[in-house]
């Protein structure tokens, strides 16, 4: 029977096998939340690891062209999230 389906004990192993390569679904460390307000590009980064947020907000800050003065306007804690906020300005 080439059509038969795999017993569940098949599907755990897969799924145990695949989450010790790491390849499991966790949420990354800092997720990268863009926006446009007011007509201007906003990035928001959140995660548990204050560190690690704020380097990925001065990571994005500095990939960005001078010319459209690039900043961190916002530090600060939401529940269990740190929230660092970037904002520039558009050369329009």
């Amino acid at each position: 029977m080439p059509n038969a389906v795999p017993p569940a004990a098949a599907y755990q192993r897969a799924y145990e096998a695949q989450q010790r390569a790491g390849g499991g679904h966790a949420l990354p460390a800092v997720r990268e939340i863009s926006r446009t307000m007011y007509g201007n590009p906003h990035f928001e980064f959140r995660g548990t690891d204050e560190d690690q947020v704020y380097a990925a907000a001065l990571d994005r800050k500095n990939l960005i062209d001078p010319y459209r003065s690039p900043a961190v306007v916002g530090r600060y804690r939401d529940g269990v999230d740190y929230v660092v906020v970037v904002r520039a300005f558009n050369l329009d």
